[in-house]
Order: structure tokens, then sequence, then C-alpha cells
């Protein structure tokens, strides 16, 4: 006897590429003229803003600009001095098996910043990036289900849990809060850190809620 089975099929995504690049980035900044000389370094941030990303022909391109501020201490040692320098970034990928992807993912982090005197009016700022990315290519996971009509037949079950990649998408969040200065902090806000600590994630039905903490 003969019995034909049910099939179905799911869409969705093989990851066919994954890799870490690392790039420096580096300029000249000049302490402008109504500021002070340098006489000590305090202190360099970077923080990089991606502008465009392109997937296409076995290429993944990524566009932007790294945004330094430093601190220091002028020659008459009073209050810190920033000044800022806007670095341009551009990270690529190439590669064969690139070709086959239709979506991309990159994670791009600062490894490290900083900044040496050139001379008392001109500072030289460096910073590395480090950028993880990862091609994933459309697919369709097909399957049998049960048999159309199983009649007299003794069918043979077996559960197993099933794990795939359903989504690949990135989104971009805007989160503010308000802080409150101490009594004796500085009047004009010097610097800035911000860092992404972890994110917890939750579904409710199609929709996926990402929380992070910084």
């Amino acid at each position: 006897m003969e019995q034909r089975e049910n099939e179905a099929a799911i869409g969705c995504y093989e990851r066919v590429y994954k890799t870490v690049l690392t790039q420096e980035v580096s300029g000249e900044a000049v302490v402008p003229d109504p500021m002070p000389d340098v006489e000590q370094l305090l202190d360099t941030q970077a923080e990089i803003y991606i502008r465009s990303r392109t997937l296409g022909g076995g290429r993944v391109s990524l566009e932007g600009s790294v945004h330094c501020t430093v601190l220091y201490l002028g020659a008459e040692r009073t209050l810190p001095q920033k000044t800022e320098l806007d670095l341009p970034l551009n990270i690529m990928a190439e590669d064969p098996l690139l070709a086959d992807a239709d979506e991309f993912t990159a994670e791009v982090a600062l490894s490290s910043a900083e900044t040496r005197p050139v001379n008392a009016r001109k500072l030289m700022v460096r910073a590395e990036i480090a950028a993880s990315i990862t091609g994933y290519k459309k697919m369709q996971m097909d399957f049998s289900t049960q048999t159309e009509d199983p009649g007299a037949l003794e069918l043979l079950k077996q559960q197993a849990t099933l794990g795939y990649i359903a989504c690949v998408s990135e989104k971009d969040f805007v989160v503010s809060e308000e802080v409150r200065l101490a009594d004796n902090a500085l009047a004009e806000r010097l610097l800035l850190t911000d860092e992404v600590l972890g994110a917890a994630t939750s579904r409710i039905e199609a929709r996926l809620n990402v929380s992070p903490q910084r």
C-alpha cells in the first residue's frame, strides 16, 4: 500500500559568510586660535557613525565617520579644554561567498583611541575599529508532514525542536535620558560617554521587543 506524504516549507536564512575586519583611522587636530596651547593630554574618546551600508557584487561596504573628542589641560592649567575631530571611515569586505548573500549584518565597535601631541597647537589622533560582518542567504526548509489518509497504516511519530534563522533585520533606536549634574560640576559639558551593557529581548505575537541597558 502506498501513501503520499504532505509537504510543507518554511522560509529562513542560512549563514554563508562571517569575518571580522579591523581598520585604523587617523588624522591631525589643530587647536583653534582662541584656545590655549596643549600642556597635558587627559583623555580621548571616539564615537562611530555608520551612514550607509551596501551589499552587491560579492562585496559589503560600510561608510561613515569616527567623531573623536580630546580633553587636555592648557598652558595655564586651569579648566580642561576640548577639541574635536571627524575622521572618515570606509570598511569593505570582498569575497566570492558574499555573491550568494541576500542580507548582511555589521557590528562595528571601537577597539582603541589615542592622541599624541605633534606640537603645542597640533594633535595626532588615532582610532582602531573592529567590524564583524555576517552574510545570510535566503533559503527554504522543506519537511514532510502527516500522510493524507493514514488509513490502516501504523505511524511512528517523533518530536524534535527545530531551530532556524527566521529573520535578518537591523533597526536604529533613539534613547534619551536626563542626567542631573552634581552641584559642583563644571558649567559646560565637555565629554559624554555611552556604552551598551546588554539587551533583553521579548516577543509579543509577531513583534520583537529589544530593551538595551546603558
